[in-house]
Formats: C-alpha cells, sequence, structure tokens
C-alpha cells in the first residue's frame, strides 16, 4: 500500500487543479471538479504536512498554478463564460481558495500526528 500512496502523491503534482476544474465546469456544467478539487487539495495538504514537505507543496502550488495560466492563455474556450472576471484573474482566485482547503488538511494533519495528539492525551 505504500508503492501505491507514494504513486498517488506523485500524481498530485501534476494536476493543474485550477484549469481541471475549470474545464468540468465549461464542459458539463457542473460543480463537481471544484469541489472534488477541494477534497483533493485537502487530502494533499493533509498528506505533505504528514510526510513534512510543506515546502514542497508551496512550489507544487506555484507550479500548478502557473501551467493552468499557460494551458488558459493558449487553449481557453471560455474566455467570456465567466462574465464578471477574466480567465486569469479567476486562475488566481481559484489558486488562492485551493490554498484553503491545503491549510486545513496541513492543520489537521498537524494535530492528528503530532506526539501527544488530543486522542492519546485523554486515554
Amino acid at each position: 500500500m505504500k508503492n501505491h500512496e507514494k504513486k498517488l502523491i506523485l500524481l498530485l503534482l501534476f494536476i493543474p487543479y485550477v484549469y481541471f476544474s475549470l474545464l468540468l465546469d465549461y464542459r458539463y456544467h457542473s460543480v463537481f471538479g471544484l469541489i472534488f478539487l477541494i477534497f483533493l487539495s485537502f487530502y494533499a495538504g493533509f498528506s505533505f504536512q504528514k510526510k513534512q514537505q510543506l515546502l514542497f507543496l508551496f512550489f507544487i502550488n506555484i507550479s500548478s498554478t502557473f501551467i493552468s495560466y499557460l494551458i488558459c492563455h493558449y487553449y481557453s474556450d471560455w474566455h467570456f463564460f465567466y462574465q464578471p472576471f477574466k480567465p486569469t484573474q479567476l486562475i488566481l482566485l481559484l489558486s488562492v481558495l485551493y490554498l484553503i482547503p491545503q491549510i486545513l488538511g496541513a492543520f489537521w494533519a498537524r494535530i492528528f500526528t503530532s506526539k501527544g495528539s488530543v486522542t492519546t492525551q485523554f486515554l
């Protein structure tokens, strides 16, 4: 199981979160991509905090935002689909919003993996 977990964490590096969620929203008119990637980013924050590699997660966020921007800039069909925002503004906004579940995941990983965790203090 450890080998599969390492491969899953490695796959988290290559997902342009924002572009993928906007593509699913544009093609299928569904917010499933946004919600799924919120849970995926929570898992990423949890697992990288558990492995104590939060600096690595910081670089992943920057690369994901940059890849999303490049893909959207060259292959965007939805320049006028999200009317109040330009695609670059929307990418930056959603990138910041995906930081919130990652911070929450890192927070909960720190609580559950600390030596004096809450569950062992009461036992």
